[in-house]
């Protein structure tokens, strides 16, 4: 075991890279708890790892005491002691820091944040644990009732005495309820519905008969057959003038329709597109694209007149009354007529006479349309004895059996109406009891919820307070901590000759903090060279712990890493000064660092030598000045050059 007795004012911890002083630092940062403490590390090649210890004599005041550490953190009065190490410097640089030590008055600020978190914290759980999953939702009722809209909103603002009233369901209201039921049952759809379906078929299926026998009664077939004559001699006389017109043409099928329908269509075609006086004799043929001969200009021209001869003329106006009589008839579709009279006759076996007398009459509908369609002169065909009278007798029972429908009708809407009012009035009343069932738990529900938005009005108010408390603190903190530390800070920079910055103080949960500024949004870091980010964390560490304004000891492990050689002497100095009135340690592996604390001290401190002997790390002695060589290397070097 090693033993190091630490001077009252100033004690030198010298060593190698790797000679193992490191972990006496890390035994000292690890008591105190600080920002940057490390686990401290035991034998690593051995397989049984053993837990750090060590005994640990200090004055309290006037009194001595001893601690048996083992490896625990944070242990009083440790957490007094003020340490800074590289690992710090990004802290005390870039990092928005608290204080590690804050008078007793700010304290209160942060402990009054943790409570008022806390209570709301115990608050919270306890509206967690009073909520009631309540079975019932407004998906349990019939939408529109009443019970169904108070569920909807269902919360603190229910109206408890409203819910109650419904809620009371007594026997008149079961013997309303079974009243209902037996009116709904009575009012369900029945054969009366079918029967009326059964009508409405009937009655469009004589409509369309009755349509289709005013069309034959209203055709005029003497006058149809004078015009389909008047077509067969206009037809008859053109072939006559185109057998004339083209005798020496010597043209394939001339009178053929075909060939009819050839001309028609030419004719239209230069109608619409060539010159009226077309053709003349060069133009291009409207057919093949060729230039027209005189011989064929004068063919075209032929069929051009032929197009547009009185004869096609009249023609025309004879096709086009025919087709005038088969417009009258288009809309009769007698096949489709006679199929659903068959099915009718088939499924009603009591048709009647009436339906039965239809059969004959639809047939000779029949045979006309088909005439009249396929231009047939139909000279056989008679209109059947009683037909007018048959018309008559549908009409007179389409009229009956529509005003019977209609009344029908009207009332299938009534019952349908008061259907739907009774089927409401038995839901409410269903509700009602479910709400009966219920209502126990339905209340405790609401009681709950309404605690529930008293204790969450509560907690909105917890964010203004702590909003309250931290303003507070950051002006408490400005006054009684930043302005303090501020003027302290700056001394340090002045002293090591740090660069000029600026201090911000952002303030959350009731705690004081610092920031350092240079320009802008930039970190400090992204703008410091390495030893000018080392001096501002050294001035910030040392005006921290200067706070404390207490004899605790401050450490500090390789404090003049990457300064140059004029910083060092300041830092030197600076050391020197503040070892007069506090307890100083610093561990160290410059020499020229060593030497100088050694030379401003005057011997108002104690000088150790860590070192490394090959078997073990961390060996300590007490020295007067730093040595290159340890025992091992003299011998080597004496061996060498014996």
């Amino acid at each position: 075991g090693q033993e190091i007795e630490f001077h009252p004012a100033l004690t030198i911890l010298f060593g190698e890279n790797a000679a193992g002083k490191s972990g006496y630092c890390r035994i000292l940062k690890r008591l105190a708890n600080v920002r940057s403490a490390e686990e401290i590390l035991d034998d690593v090649d051995s397989n049984t790892p053993g837990t750090p210890t060590a005994t640990i004599k200090y004055a309290l005041g006037n009194e001595q005491h001893e601690l048996k550490w083992d490896n625990a953190a944070g242990v009083a009065p440790f957490g007094r002691i003020a340490v800074f190490d590289s690992r710090a410097v990004g802290l005390h640089v870039d990092d928005d820091l608290n204080y590690q030590y804050t008078p007793g008055e700010l304290v209160l600020f942060r402990l009054c944040h943790g409570a008022v978190e806390g209570l709301k914290k115990l608050l919270d759980e306890h509206i967690d644990s009073r909520r009631i999953d309540l079975a019932l939702s407004s998906s349990s009722f019939t939408r529109g009732t009443e019970v169904f809209s108070m569920f909807e909103s269902l919360g603190p603002a229910t109206d408890v005495e409203r819910l109650k009233a419904l809620a009371n369901f007594d026997a008149p209201c079961e013997e309303r309820m079974r009243q209902l039921q037996l009116a709904i049952s009575a009012l369900q759809p029945d054969n009366l519905d079918n029967k009326a379906k059964a009508a409405s078929a009937d009655i469009a299926l004589f409509e369309e008969v009755l349509a289709a026998l005013n069309a034959v009664l209203t055709f005029e077939v003497a006058a149809y057959r004078k015009a389909l004559d008047a077509a067969v001699a206009a037809r008859e006389a053109i072939e006559q003038t185109t057998t004339t017109a083209f005798k020496d043409a010597g043209i394939l099928g001339q009178n053929h329709a075909t060939w009819r329908e050839f001309i028609d269509s030419a004719e239209r075609f230069i109608a619409a597109t060539h010159d009226p006086k077309f053709p003349h004799t060069g133009d291009a043929c409207p057919y093949c694209q060729q230039s027209l001969s005189d011989a064929a200009a004068a063919l075209i021209q032929k069929y051009r007149d032929l197009a547009k001869s009185k004869g096609q003329q009249e023609l025309d106006a004879c096709l086009g009354k025919l087709e005038t009589f088969k417009a009258a008839l288009g809309s009769v579709e007698a096949d489709a007529l006679q199929q659903k009279l068959a099915t009718r006759i088939a499924s009603v076996p009591e048709s009647g006479a009436l339906a039965e007398s239809l059969t004959p009459a639809l047939a000779a509908v029949r045979s006309l349309c088909e005439g009249v369609r396929q231009q047939r002169r139909i000279d056989d065909w008679i209109a059947p004895t009683g037909l007018v009278e048959l018309r008559d007798r549908i009409a007179t029972t389409v009229k009956d059996a529509s005003e019977k429908l209609r009344a029908a009708q009207s009332e299938a809407k009534q019952r349908e109406t008061e259907l739907a009012s009774r089927t409401a009035q038995l839901r409410a009343l269903q509700d009602r009891q479910k709400l009966a069932q219920n209502l126990p738990l339905v209340l405790k529900y609401l009681e709950e919820s309404r605690w529930q938005a008293k204790a969450a009005a509560i907690t909105k108010v917890f964010s203004a307070v702590l909003r309250s408390l931290t303003g507070v603190a950051k002006q408490a903190s400005a006054v009684a901590l930043h302005g303090d530390f501020e003027a302290r800070f700056f001394a340090e920079c002045e002293r090591l000759r740090a660069p000029k910055l600026k201090l911000d103080f952002p303030g959350r949960k009731g705690e004081a903090a610092r920031r350092k500024v240079v320009a802008g949004k930039h970190r400090v870091s992204d703008i410091l060279s390495e030893g000018e980010q080392k001096v501002i964390a050294l001035a910030d560490f040392l005006a921290e712990a200067s706070l404390q304004e207490s004899s605790a000891p401050v450490v500090l492990d390789d404090p003049v890493n990457s300064l140059d050689y004029r910083r060092i002497y300041e830092v030197v100095a600076r050391l020197t000064a503040i070892s007069s009135t506090q307890q100083l340690i610093v561990f160290t592996h410059n020499i020229w660092f060593a030497s100088l604390l050694l030379d401003l001290a005057k011997k108002n401190c104690v000088f150790y030598q860590v070192r490394d002997d090959g078997r073990q790390k961390g060996i300590v002695s007490l020295e007067t000045a730093p040595r290159t060589d340890s025992l091992s290397k003299l011998k080597a070097t004496i061996n060498e050059k014996l």
